[in-house]
Order: structure tokens, then sequence, then C-alpha cells
């Protein structure tokens, strides 16, 4: 058994992932410390506050090279892909291994050009003390073609406890959850909006998050959403609708899977290995989100449910020999 110090640079943003990283590694048997660890103002502050905000989280890390010599584990890469020279002072005792998300951010960030790729493939590929971790083989394959860097891959986390009590909508309700971003695609939305009221398609079509432009058939709720707020939008949905051009891996699939709320997306990685490749809510082709959404919702949520324990599972299985070595 290891104890491990989980590192969280965004508090809030990250709250739910941290819950369910920490009990995939408590079922896995190890200990664990969650250490809240500031940010750089990422989720507010800006100017002279943000620079003191970088100031403060560089120093607490470094800080850390004078405590104990748990493995630490780093959720978020707070400065991009420069983050990983921001924790060579504590890797000189500790081991640290770095969870990567979104290898190309969707939109863009400081942190993740050519100059960045290049230092963080010249530490991570030749410091023994830290480690890298992707969330699918895709992402993966993908940094080591930036980088160089050959990450290990174990799944998303996926908290088992979360129980969905909503009762289900006279009518199928069908959303889309999230801040708007240029890899939504409009193109499946119209499609649906425009399958909605022909034959047996009948449906309430709703989007929720901030940004979003007026799309015809939707009612759009242009507001952030509180953690729980957001929790109860997809435990009220029929199914929830992921529009993406593309993406490494969705919290928002696995956040349905947590509730039992079915999804609409197309077959990525992560959406195969949660759902599995006959999942009813696959999309085939470019004209298929309508039907895809309309299978989707003949799914019973006990099936989405006993999917995910098969999930957590695995999950655990994949964390257990990540961290063998650490």
């Amino acid at each position: 058994m290891t104890s491990f110090l989980i590192v969280n640079p965004l508090p809030l943003a990250l709250h739910h992932y941290v819950r369910a990283l920490s009990d995939t590694l408590s079922t896995a048997g190890h200990t664990v410390e969650v250490l809240p660890m500031g940010s750089t103002g990422a989720e507010g502050t800006r100017g002279l506050r943000r620079i003191a905000a970088a100031a403060g989280t560089l120093l607490a890390r470094a800080l850390l090279a004078r405590g104990g010599r748990s493995p630490i584990l780093i959720v978020w890469p707070l400065f991009g892909y420069w983050d990983i020279l921001t924790w060579l002072p504590a890797s000189l005792r500790r081991q640290v291994i770095v969870i990567l998300h979104d290898i190309t951010p969707l939109r863009s960030l400081h942190g993740y050009g050519r100059a960045a790729h290049r230092v963080f493939g010249l530490v991570a590929k030749h410091h023994p003390r830290i480690t890298v971790v992707c969330h699918t083989r895709e992402a993966a394959a993908e940094l080591h073609r930036l980088t160089g860097v050959s990450a290990e891959v174990a799944s998303h986390p996926v908290i088992a406890s979360t129980e969905n009590d909503s009762e289900a909508a006279r009518e199928p309700v069908i959303r889309v959850l999230g801040q708007f971003k240029a890899a939504r695609w409009l193109h499946p939305l119209e499609a649906i909006a425009s399958g909605v009221g022909q034959g047996d398609h009948n449906a309430t079509l709703e989007i929720k998050g901030r940004g979003w432009p007026s799309v015809s058939g939707w009612t759009v709720d242009d507001r952030f959403l509180t953690e729980s707020q957001f929790e109860e939008a997809i435990a009220s949905a029929s199914c929830v609708v992921l529009p993406y051009t593309r993406f490494y891996q969705s919290g928002v699939a696995v956040r349905c899977l947590e509730l039992g709320t079915p999804v609409v997306a197309q077959g990525t990685e992560q959406i195969r290995a949660l759902f599995g490749d006959d999942w009813p809510g696959i999309v085939r082709d470019e004209h298929d989100w309508m039907a895809a959404a309309a299978r989707a919702l003949d799914v019973p949520r006990a099936e989405v449910l006993h999917l995910r324990d098969a999930e957590l599972e695995r999950c655990v299985a994949e964390w257990r020999r990540t961290l063998a070595r650490h």
C-alpha cells in the first residue's frame, strides 16, 4: 500500500474529478491525501492578482521538495507543458505523476506551443521520477507525436456511489451540457431538431451552458451551472448529446455513466470503452444523429448503471497496474 498526495490546482473545476480519483485509488488499496494548491487565477483573477497567485503556487510547489517522500499526482498541468518544470524540485525526493487531459486544447491556451512541447519532452523522457498518464490511447499517441513522451494509460476515474433519484419526465428531454467551444458541432443539434416532431420522435430539446449561440429548435440556457445544477441537469435528462468534432475524453460522458443517463456521441475510444462497441447512442455517420438519439432514449437507466459498475472494476484495475511501480 502506497500513500499518494493528490495536488489539485483547480479546486472548484476539478472537485468531482479529484473525488473520483481519490475513490479509485482508495479502492485500489492506496491511501490518499488531497492538497488543493490554489491556482494562477485561471478561475477568475486577472492582472497583478493573477501574477501573485502564480508566484504563490510556484513557491508552494518548491516547498513540497522539503516535505515527505509520498508520490505526487498532479491532476492538471496549470502552466500547460511548462508545468513540468515547476515540479523539478519536488521530483528530487518524490515520484511525480502528471495527468494530461487535453493534449491539444480545444481552445488556444498559453503553454501549449512548440517550445513547451520540446521542453516537456526533454524532461519527461529522461527524468527517472516523472511519469505521465493519459486517459486514452488516442491521447497518449498524440502526446508521443508532439513531444516524444510515452505516457501510461489509465481510464478516467468513475464514482460508484452517485445515485439518480430524478423522476422521468413525461416527455423525453434531450440535453447538451457545458460551455460552448469552437469544437462544438452545431450540425448534430440541427439534425436532431429537424427530426423531433416527425413520426414518433417527440422530445424537449435543451442546451445548458455559457456562451452558446441560438440554435434552431433548442432552448438555450446561457448560464453557468453550479456543481449541483450540473448534476441535476444530467440526472433529469433522458439522454445527453455530445456534439464534438473531436475529443480525447469527456467528463460529461463519465458523469452520465455515473448517473445512468444515456449519451449520444461519435464512437470515440472513450465512448466505446465506457458504453461498449454496440452502444445504441453511437452515431454511425453524420445523418444518424436523430436516429442515435431515438435509440439512446430506449435504453433503460438500469442498463447504463450496469455498464458503470463494470467500468468501475476496469478503472480500478488499470490504476492499480499503473501505480504498482510507484
